[in-house]
């Protein structure tokens, strides 16, 4: 798994790539990785089930520390979220999302002090943002987003998750005291 990930750290596009980087590779050596054939890996891949590497190439990359941002770190865990529509095929009838186009969204939680990506979630095109990023709600985090995501019931949720927002303001937005939100700014 660590030689997995070290692959995808180095942006190394193939098994055989790899094994070649193992043998030749001074940073290789010097992090103890595994040499192994082409045929140990496939074995691999065959015998477990691909859940178990997804689950364990995630509490790795967890346990990283990609590019720690001094001054982000000072301001808490920032996290991005937006959604993105996908247009789909014509025969993916589950991805109805207009009457003549097909297509999906896929929902994207951003870790900026990491700069990784934290949680991705595809859905049906008409699925509310909203909706996943309650989901998507951890305490003590910053949720950063667009003006779409904007709404009092929102901003509630993620007040009441014990997180932070920085929204981009919709310049229609009536003042909080008319939407019941108190904010002891």
């Amino acid at each position: 798994m660590i030689n997995l990930v070290f692959a995808v750290l180095n942006n190394i596009k193939s098994i055989s790539l790899l094994i070649t980087e193992i043998d030749t590779s001074t940073v290789a050596r010097e992090l103890g990785l595994i040499k192994a054939s082409k045929s140990m890996y496939s074995e691999a891949f065959v015998r477990y089930r691909s859940t178990l590497f997804r689950n364990l190439f995630h509490r790795l990359l967890e346990q990283l520390n990609f590019l720690g941002i001094p001054e982000l770190q000072l301001l808490g865990r920032l996290v991005c979220v937006d959604g993105s529509i996908i247009p789909a095929m014509k025969t993916m009838a589950w991805a109805k999302y207009k009457t003549s186009t097909n297509a999906l969204k896929i929902h994207l939680a951003f870790e900026l002090n990491r700069m990784i990506p934290v949680q991705i979630l595809s859905t049906d095109a008409n699925t509310s943002e909203r909706k996943i990023l309650a989901q998507f709600l951890e305490e003590g985090v910053t949720y950063i987003a667009d003006r779409g995501y904007i709404s009092f019931k929102m901003l509630q949720q993620i007040l009441a998750k014990k997180a932070f927002f920085v929204f981009r303001m919709k310049s229609t937005l009536p003042p909080a005291e008319a939407g019941g939100l108190r904010c002891p700014l």
